[in-house]
């Protein structure tokens, strides 16, 4: 009676435990390891530790270490679950000694390492005792450069993806090119557990689909012609323990994204040329400027993959939904630019009206990009419209054509002649003209 209640507590907690036998047979295992595991009470009272280590289900054998060394002994174990997924655990061996000193048995004690922070997070939440990691709600600042979010849109997605950075699940971030994915996805990497390891940011338009593979993977020494002898970790491989950024996701051959589905459900790696898989422990932020929805609808993209993205999706609104965000982004980079170029530089009011009327269909990019160009090319303090090296009212709003006077060319005229006596005649008509 009285072990049963022992029993009940033990199976009450929501930490995994479970107890060995000498021999490292299990003698017991309570509710919260069935839960991680997915194996049931009958799998473990069949189950040696010894045994599990030799079938590749546990990484190290903590056991034997606490069984010979007789002190606990604490590591992190990955466990492979009974839908055969990998778990990362920090698990304690203690063990208990006999009258004479000898070791009779071991207790083992698991913690999920992301369930710790996200206790740990919602403890912060639910006591008011939450601390912001930035001074400034409005300009943040992070590995890569300051976030300006003057915008209601802006402040509250950066108070999302800040709440999100602690747990690591898959991210999605969506939205037109140069609205910032990546300066996003390097806030997150900075606001989460993994901010001391590396972010791996590859852009996936950017390699050929030949070396893709290759690239993303890694390669096994002689995997092919012009392989290095050593071989070559693959950029995921360089992620371990940090965030890896999948930038432009959607331009992923369809052949890839298999691999890839596989590897984000297991987390683990084969080179190129390779039979040997390897555990590969990351963060995964992934980003669009396409609506994968609709690549699924066209074939494009795989729809497996596309839900297993689309864990957290954050949409990145455009500049010309966040206008409020225009003059702060423009001064921030008149500062940066003046600075960088030791100039002195200041926007007029016309100026800064005609920044926010402007639709800025490259978004942050072409602002920034905007604001270069113009510290470089002026020579006045204080700019205004007429002072720009170039017409700003015609860069904001293109000129329309005037088609009542234009003289068009009549390509009867060109019917039937030669290529080079065809040229010759056009060019006579624009010099004319």
């Amino acid at each position: 009676m009285e072990l049963k209640i022992y029993e009940d507590i033990i199976d009450s907690l929501l930490d995994p435990i479970y107890i060995l036998d000498n021999e490292g047979n299990f003698l017991f295992a309570n509710q919260a390891i069935i839960d991680v595991t997915g194996y049931t009470k009958n799998d473990f009272m069949h189950f040696n530790s010894k045994q599990l280590y030799k079938d590749g289900i546990i990484d190290k054998c903590l056991y034997l270490e606490a069984f010979e060394d007789k002190k606990s002994k604490t590591a992190i174990q990955y466990i492979m679950k009974k839908d055969n997924l990998i778990k990362k655990l920090l698990v304690t061996q203690l063990p208990i000694f006999d009258g004479k000193g000898n070791v009779k048995n071991i207790v083992g004690h698991l913690r999920d390492i992301d369930k710790i922070n996200r206790l740990y997070q919602d403890t912060l939440t639910d006591n008011e005792v939450y601390v912001m990691k930035h001074n400034d709600v409005n300009k943040v600042k992070n590995a890569s450069g300051h976030i300006i979010s003057k915008s209601n849109q802006m402040k509250k997605l950066l108070m999302e993806a800040e709440k999100i950075a602690a747990y690591d699940t898959t991210v999605l971030l969506q939205g037109e090119s140069g609205t910032g994915k990546e300066v996003i996805a390097n806030y997150i990497h900075e606001m989460s557990p993994r901010k001391e390891k590396e972010m791996v940011s590859i852009n996936c338009a950017s390699l050929p689909e030949t070396l893709l593979e290759a690239e993303l993977f890694g390669y096994a020494k002689g995997a092919f012609t012009g392989a290095l002898e050593t071989g070559k970790e693959g950029l995921i491989e360089i992620a371990e323990g940090g965030t890896l950024f999948l930038d432009e996701i959607n331009s992923l051959p369809l052949a890839t994204q298999g691999k890839f589905l596989r590897i984000l459900e297991t987390k683990m790696v084969t080179r190129v040329g390779s039979v040997k898989p390897k555990y590969i422990d990351f963060k995964l932020i992934a980003a669009t400027n396409s609506n994968l929805k609709d690549l699924v609808d066209e074939n494009k993209f795989r729809k497996d993959l596309y839900y297993r993205l689309n864990v957290i999706p954050i949409n990145i609104p455009p500049l010309r939904e966040r206008k409020e965000d225009i003059i702060p982004l423009a001064d921030y980079f008149i500062e940066y630019y003046c600075n960088k170029y030791g100039r002195e530089r200041k926007f007029s009011k016309k100026v800064y009206d005609k920044l926010i009327e402007y639709e800025w269909p490259g978004n942050v990019r072409e602002l920034k990009n905007f604001v270069e160009r113009i510290i470089l090319m002026s020579s006045n303090s204080v700019l205004e419209i007429e002072d720009t090296p170039f017409a700003l009212d015609e860069f904001i709003t293109p000129p329309v054509l005037n088609t009542e006077s234009y003289e068009y060319f009549n390509l009867n005229e060109i019917e039937g002649k030669k290529l080079k006596d065809a040229v010759e005649l056009f060019e006579r008509f624009l010099i004319e003209r």
